[in-house]
């Protein structure tokens, strides 16, 4: 909760077997409860920058399923969009951190 913005937005795609998070939800507290679904793969992230941004690529079974690319305003992630459509990964100008 201390690194988000209290008025944080976080945006999601639908997986094309139309499955993930809901398209749009609205401030810290919800936002930490929806970022609880992702705990189980934190072991398995990894840092990456999308387009210079910030941002987290999320695997399962080795393969990226999710990534999640934030907004830093002031110090605290004021925006996040959820990247989880199979389609759209692999278009995105991203480069791995750590790798």
């Amino acid at each position: 909760m201390a690194v988000l913005d209290p008025g944080v937005v976080v945006r999601s795609d639908v997986g094309a077997d139309g499955v993930g998070a809901p398209a749009l939800v609205r401030g810290a507290e919800a936002v930490a409860r929806q970022a609880m679904m992702f705990a189980p793969f934190a072991r398995s992230s990894q840092p990456a920058l999308v387009d210079g941004e910030p941002a987290v690529i999320a695997t399962r079974e080795g393969r990226r399923f999710a990534v999640m690319v934030f907004t830093v305003v002031r110090g605290k992630v004021a925006e996040m969009s959820v990247i989880n459509d199979p389609a759209h990964l692999p278009g995105l100008d991203l480069t791995v951190l750590n790798d």
